[in-house]
């Protein structure tokens, strides 16, 4: 089974072989977005989790509701920013004859928070030191 990270790869490669030039760096830099999108959204939630636990022993009430409501839209927008480049990467991969790599449901928030974690624990778990 070829990891998200390796469809990702095989269709940029589809991208950097084929004719239009006009459309060749959009794409591509549409992919790298995703990638940067997915490690903010991770980022936003462990920002997000441990913010709460030490604001808890030192805010007040009122205080505290507001900081996870800040947090909370951060996190949803950014959330948002991945369901829509996860979209557009399989719209990409459609106009390129490949399969849709993202196969969950577009529209289960869950599903395509763990496409995005998934992805970031691949890029990092195959870095090169």
């Amino acid at each position: 089974m070829a990891t998200i990270k390796k469809k990702i790869k095989e269709l940029m490669i589809k991208i950097d072989n084929q004719n239009n030039e006009g459309n060749k760096e959009l794409e591509k830099e549409m992919l790298e977005d995703l990638a940067s999108d997915c490690a903010k959204y991770i980022s936003c939630i462990i920002n997000m989790e441990n913010s709460i636990n030490l604001a808890k022993a030192r805010l007040e009430p009122k205080e505290f509701q507001e900081l996870i409501t800040k947090l909370d839209k951060s996190r949803t927008t950014t959330h948002n920013v991945v369901i829509s480049g996860v979209k557009v990467l399989n719209k990409l991969s459609h106009s390129h004859n490949m399969a849709p790599i993202y196969t969950e449901d577009i529209n289960s928030r869950i599903q395509v928070a763990k496409f995005a974690k998934q992805y970031i624990d691949e890029l990092f778990n195959e870095r090169r030191i």
